[in-house]
């Protein structure tokens, strides 16, 4: 899919989250299938080695394995602390003289400050977070669950009205990727019966009506787009509150641009109190999200542990410390519990993005600014000798991690994928003047209002394109086309009432601890 149709939009608040580096990198993402042949991403100067013969030493394994040695433990610790009353040292005041005599000292410079507030969600805290939804006895009954649920597909296979009924919240639920296989033979079914049988009944009314609904993308809808707003506008204030409720969900922000992950935890409130509401579903739904959720969990401290051990956020106290947020970004582009080591891996990348960023937009000078950018496009580590001290922290940062991935995925797909994160950094200069405050400067100053207007059409434009390329035939895997999709979701959900990345606001606090933190209730029978 050309992901750049959706360019415009994916830029418009911050543009450098816009994140195309993921395709070759999704360790388990784009591992789903063993691939016997090289695939047609790869450039064609990989070169194929021929089987050489090899000598054996014949090694024993060694004794010590990984498990043994973290389980050595000793009563005999001394804490840190009494070592340091005992062992105290007379307080220096001149620099030690084991500093080389080489060290330069820099020059004051006048540096802004953008007085970004302290993160909320320190590592102490994330680390806590915990889930009982771990245990197998929950697997279990998922387990049985999903069996009924297929049960109840099967006996509704000979009308096709209460499958599509069943299919319906089992998606919006955010259980799609569960019933993939099923949904899609159910849906084939039912649309090779809506072929043959295209004059009886309703059904092919309904049919016709989800495929027009789904194609935003054609311009000649636009009048039927139009229509079906403003009449549900008409009637939202005299229907019942459970529809209305409903109504108002709709016309904020359509379906198809919302983020599955808060789509689904919404989603289940309101099915809770459907008429039709199937009992096994519903406790399905809540089991599968506390259990996605605990691996969530995990992940999330997998992210901060690698965040805290890194120190950037210690060091660069002008920089944002996000990796909360920048999990929800990646968690949002694929939430699916097999997808963990991308959704860690984007993490990381969101926030070294914001600490670049913030370089950038903040704290650099022009002259650091030159010499950051000549480095990282050299991609040399020789390099960093001209740069401040921070500037190194963070360039040695970015280039052991985005090195330690490629070693990842050398090790597990036998592709290296480091040139494709080294021209990934190299875009990333920071951030840009807002959208709405270039296009009141380039047309003549026009209001703020006109400007945003201006820039929701644009946003809808760019949805209608890429709900174009989406549909069309693309080399590269569904799940890929997804990914991009849900990048987009996710950025107009954090940035559509502000910079949900920046200000962590009760709004951006409450969708956080929502997802991340509280399970949902189950009730005991």
């Amino acid at each position: 899919m050309a992901l750049s149709t959706g360019s415009t939009f994916l830029c418009m608040n911050r543009p450098s989250f816009f994140l195309p580096v993921f395709h070759p990198s999704a360790k388990t993402f784009l591992s789903a299938t063993k691939v016997v042949r090289p695939l047609n991403c790869i450039p064609s100067s990989v070169i194929y080695e021929p089987e050489v013969s090899r000598r054996r030493a014949n090694y024993k394994p060694n004794i010590w394995d990984h498990d043994l040695l973290q389980s050595l433990r000793s009563d005999y610790q001394v804490s840190h602390s009494s070592i340091k009353t005992s062992l105290s040292l007379p307080k220096i005041n001149r620099p030690l003289n084991c500093l080389p005599s080489s060290v330069i000292y820099e020059p004051e410079v006048s540096r802004r400050r953008a007085n970004y507030k302290p993160n909320i969600w320190d590592h102490d805290l994330i680390q806590s977070l915990r889930s009982d939804y771990q245990d197998e006895a929950y697997a279990k009954r998922a387990e049985k669950l999903k069996e009924d649920v297929k049960h109840c597909m099967l006996q509704e296979a000979a009308n096709p009205l209460a499958q599509l009924e069943l299919i319906d919240p089992i998606q919006r639920l955010g259980m799609g990727h569960i019933f993939d296989k099923e949904i899609k033979g159910a849906l084939n079914i039912i649309w090779e019966g809506h072929n043959k049988n295209d004059n009886k009944g309703g059904l092919g009314i309904i049919m016709i009506s989800m495929l027009l609904l789904s194609s935003l993308g054609s311009s000649e809808n636009m009048g039927i787009i139009t229509f079906t707003c403003t009449y549900l506008k008409a009637i939202k204030e005299s229907v019942d509150i459970m529809l209305a409720n409903k109504l108002g969900h709709a016309l904020e922000l359509p379906l198809h641009w919302r983020t599955q992950r808060l789509e689904a935890l919404w989603y289940l409130n309101i099915y809770e109190n459907e008429e039709n509401m199937n009992p096994t579903l519903l406790e399905l739904a809540k089991l599968d999200f506390n259990m996605v959720q605990a691996t969530h969990q995990r992940d999330l401290r997998k992210a901060s542990s690698w965040w805290s051990s890194l120190g950037l956020g210690g060091k660069l106290s002008f920089s944002r410390d996000r990796i909360t947020e920048c999990f929800f970004l990646a968690l949002g582009v694929m939430f699916e519990p097999q997808f963990g080591y991308p959704r860690v891996e984007l993490a990381k990348v969101c926030q070294l993005i914001t600490t670049i960023d913030d370089i950038y937009d903040v704290f650099g000078s022009l002259d650091e600014l030159e010499c950051f950018t000549d480095a990282v496009d050299r991609w040399d580590i020789k390099s960093i000798d001209r740069l401040p001290e921070y500037m190194k922290i963070c360039f040695l940062a970015i280039y052991n991690t985005t090195n330690q991935m490629g070693y990842e995925i050398l090790k597990d797909q036998g592709i290296n994928i480091i040139p494709y994160l080294q021209k990934a950094v190299e875009k990333v200069r920071g951030d840009a003047p807002s959208s709405i405050d270039c296009y009141m400067k380039e047309a003549n100053f026009v209001s703020e209002m006109d400007a945003r207007n201006h820039i929701k059409d644009l946003i809808f434009d760019s949805w209608k394109k890429l709900n174009e390329e989406a549909r069309t035939a693309s080399p590269y895997p569904p799940h890929f086309i997804n990914c991009a999709l849900n990048l987009a979701r996710v950025v107009h959900c954090i940035y559509q009432h502000g910079d949900g990345h920046t200000v962590q606001d009760r709004s951006t606090k409450d969708r956080l601890t929502s997802l991340l933190a509280q399970p949902i209730p189950l009730v005991v029978e």
